[in-house]
């Protein structure tokens, strides 16, 4: 992960690596011998719609680091989904990040 990753890049780099293990995988899959794995019942996570639009508010008067709030805004910046926001005189403010590095030769 980088500095400027964001949700949406993030989940770039995953599908990358999906496919890369699903080529590795591929010829044992064909054959019928992939490896087995029970799954656990009890691990893991699923989320319903407003359970993401509790992740999404931000309490503009909860204390909290610079960083988990840049965490999370890079967490939900993720087009063309509507991501984060905070609520100013009844209406939500949404908001998104614009990462990239400085170019050193500035």
């Amino acid at each position: 992960m980088e500095p400027v990753d964001t949700g949406k890049s993030l989940y770039a780099k995953l599908e990358s690596c999906c496919v890369e293990l699903f080529k590795a995988t591929w010829p044992t899959i064909r054959n019928g011998n992939p490896p087995r794995r029970p799954q656990s019942l009890h691990e893991g996570s699923s989320h319903r719609t407003r359970d993401i639009d509790e992740l999404d508010c931000i309490d503009l008067d909860r204390r909290t680091t610079a960083r988990d709030l840049i965490n999370l805004l890079r967490a939900r910046t993720f087009p063309p989904y509507r991501g984060a926001f905070f609520v100013e005189n009844g209406r939500r403010v949404r908001l998104r990040l614009s990462l990239e590095y400085e170019d050193d030769n500035v």
